[in-house]
């Protein structure tokens, strides 16, 4: 083995290996220096997101002028559609909000909702402020940014105090002491003591049931509703907005499975959507997707409304051993979306507005739009005022509707 050590090919060999092993080593030196050096000062946790940060770059998100449900809800809806799609596929996440002009208290509960997700699912999180003070100033009021730094863990329930007027609440179940309290506190508000207001009491129940029991089509109970309570001391007005990011009332109903209720849902509304809108393109329309989906407002509509219900009633009266009194058949359930519209036109609430799917419905003024973008979920706002109706909190005889 000597002879070979000496060989002058091996000298050759044995050398150029030596000059590669030093220049790695000085490499990894300098390499080791840096990153202390960058890591000087800070702890482990500042640390791995660093280098998490490294491996998974920013998603840039800007977001619209307008940041409205009502106002620009197309914008609005593709924007909290990216956001929802970084979360989903867990990316690092850069809101932009410098350009933003306009912002409605009412929305920022889908913002929050939508945040607070990636704070939960450990996604990395930075926001930019509005370069309009007035705006910045808005979003300080509402606690968002405050609310930013706290840290959240994927759970059943959140309440989060923006500030001393703005509550936001989440919960997967649905919580009847909450509605109580909010009935409570909210009429306490507007009337300056408590009072009995059935109609806001059904609409919580009535939502929150919804979400537990539709948002998500393989179990019940997974999704978290959300609900934002502002009090607007200018206008002695308690605002509601109320989100949850499941399949929409659309989707719902379109998911539906032979022998349960309202399913082929489209079939029974048919020839009521016919005879309002007439048969200009003929009793074929129904078989295209693009005419079917321009539709969809007048279904809803007619879906708050109660014709469905009346429909499908009629058709299962015929069934005398049916005994269902709503699709969960649970006997202590309201009788679904038209309970909302109800509750309004006896004015119980006021300023009803709700988005689902490819629909905006301003119900209180009777109008209904298709919208490009898809909101997979529902959306609805809401006020109590001084106006709305009310009862005493110790009334116990007679009819608790007006």
């Amino acid at each position: 083995m000597k002879l070979i050590y000496t060989q002058p090919n091996y000298k050759i060999f044995n050398s150029i290996r030596a000059l590669k092993s030093h220049r790695q080593k000085a490499r990894h030196k300098k390499w080791k220096k840096n990153k202390n050096r960058k890591a000087n000062g800070k702890t482990r946790e500042q640390i791995r997101l660093e280098n998490k940060l490294n491996r998974n770059p920013f998603t840039k998100i800007a977001a619209p002028i307008d940041i409205s449900l009502k106002r620009s809800t197309d914008d609005f809806i593709k924007f909290i559609n990216k956001i929802r799609y970084t979360y989903q596929y867990k990316k690092s996440t850069h809101i932009d909000f410098s350009s933003v002009e306009f912002i409605d208290k009412d929305s920022v509960v889908v913002i929050v909702a939508a945040l607070v997700q990636h704070i939960a699912g450990k996604v990395i999180l930075k926001i930019t402020r509005p370069k309009n003070k007035d705006i910045n100033n808005i979003l300080i009021e509402t606690g968002l940014y405050k609310k930013l730094d706290d840290k959240y863990i994927e759970a059943n329930y959140y309440r989060i105090r923006l500030n001393k007027n703005t509550e936001t609440l989440s919960h997967r179940k649905v919580d009847f002491s909450i509605a109580e309290r909010i009935v409570v506190e909210a009429s306490k508000y507007v009337w300056g003591e408590p009072k009995r207001c059935p109609g806001l009491y059904k609409v919580l129940i009535e939502l929150m049931h919804n979400t537990h029991n539709h948002a998500n089509k393989k179990v019940r109970g997974q999704q978290n509703w959300w609900l934002s309570i502002i009090e607007d001391n200018e206008n002695k007005v308690v605002k509601f907005s109320f989100v949850d990011f499941g399949l929409g009332i659309i989707r719902n109903l379109d998911n539906k499975k032979q022998g349960e209720k309202f399913y082929n849902w489209r079939k029974i509304l048919q020839e009521l959507v016919l005879t309002k809108v007439g048969t200009v393109y003929g009793r074929d329309v129904f078989m295209f997707g693009f005419i079917y989906s321009a539709f969809e407002p007048e279904y809803l509509r007619l879906l708050l409304e109660g014709s469905l219900h009346k429909e499908e009633k009629r058709q299962k009266s015929k069934n005398k051993n049916d005994m269902r009194r709503t699709s969960t058949n649970l006997y202590y359930r309201g009788k679904g979306l038209p309970t909302l519209k109800q509750t309004l036109d006896r004015n119980h609430i006021k300023k009803l507005f709700g988005i689902t799917n490819n629909v905006r419905a301003d119900i209180d003024n009777n109008l209904y739009e298709y919208v490009n973008e898809d909101f997979s979920g529902t959306f609805f706002s809401w006020e109590l005022d001084a106006d709305c109706f009310n009862l005493p909190i110790n009334f116990i005889e007679g009819d608790d509707e007006q």
